[in-house]
């Protein structure tokens, strides 16, 4: 829900998360790491 908030969506996994890279802008691929860091920060 937190990453949502930011409008990244992920898929949770076992051992991390899925992020579909094709999916996004190149801007975005870069910031989302400090995006889903700050998210799981927050939790």
């Amino acid at each position: 829900d937190e990453l949502i908030k930011e409008n990244v969506f992920a898929i949770p996994l076992k051992k991390g998360l899925r992020f579909a890279v094709c999916a996004v802008s190149e801007e975005k691929c870069r910031i989302a790491p400090a995006i889903i860091k700050k998210a799981l920060d927050r939790i």
